[in-house]
């Protein structure tokens, strides 16, 4: 039908980037009967939102993903996009609040631990990310990125023994990737354990097909200063 039609060009305009022009489609659509329909109204208020955000129109992208919210409560996305037009509202103790209910709704949904996280980040609420990324790691012991995150913000506030405690398990993966190894001996650099950090720079640079300089010049730099260059070289020959 006309009006089905009308709102599938507003999706493709909205995934081409023609943000304006979906916006403009949308609100058309909210005009006519069929948008008071059940099927209908919070799908068009999602894509206006999500366009209006695209286009920075955030007041516009507020009131219809509220609106889209309320008619679909139980809906995840909805409610993380909610969250995000709080938070580029500025509003930031709403999107607090967004993210709090849907981590009540899923509090063992790893996405959601990290995407409110990621709220709690933007809030300027450290305790709260910290302790969203620990919760993360009690569902998921063997992350490197949940673990290095978590690290990094207990270094950040200044929790040392804390830090590296969270920090250590790393040692022991056989599935972290190069760029996670090099964060892991920056991370002990930063706690002051430089033979860990050495260990995981071997790790870092034996992962790699061509291995980078900075990172060897780290190695190095760690040797020379734990006067250790024999013990290095063999680990890099393994």
């Amino acid at each position: 039908d006309h009006f089905g039609a009308s709102y599938c060009l507003a999706e493709v305009e909205r995934l081409a980037g023609k943000a304006n022009l979906a916006i403009k489609i949308y609100r058309h659509l909210l005009e006519l009967p069929e948008a008071s329909q059940e099927r209908w109204g919070w799908r068009i208020q999602t894509g206006l939102g999500r366009s209006a955000l695209r286009a920075g129109e955030v007041d516009i992208a507020l009131a219809a993903l509220s609106d889209a919210a309320a008619d679909c409560p139980n809906n995840p996305a909805l409610q993380c996009m909610l969250a995000e037009a709080y938070l580029q509202s500025e509003l930031p103790q709403e999107a607090v609040n967004v993210a709090e209910e849907l981590l009540r709704q899923q509090p063992e949904d790893l996405d959601t631990i990290l995407w409110y996280g990621k709220v709690m980040e933007r809030t300027g609420r450290k305790d709260e990310e910290i302790q969203a990324l620990l919760h993360g790691l009690d569902l998921n012991p063997t992350s490197p990125a949940l673990r290095l995150s978590a690290a990094a913000r207990q270094l950040d506030k200044g929790a040392l023994p804390e830090a590296m405690e969270t920090l250590r398990p790393m040692q022991a993966f056989e599935d972290a990737g190069v760029e996670e190894w090099a964060q892991a001996a920056d991370l002990f650099l930063r706690g002051g354990d430089e033979s860990a950090a050495r260990a995981c720079l071997v790790k870092a640079i034996q992962a790699s097909l061509n291995p980078r300089s900075d990172l060897l010049f780290k190695l190095d730099k760690i040797n020379k200063k734990l006067g250790d260059q024999p013990a290095a070289r063999r680990s890099l020959a393994n």
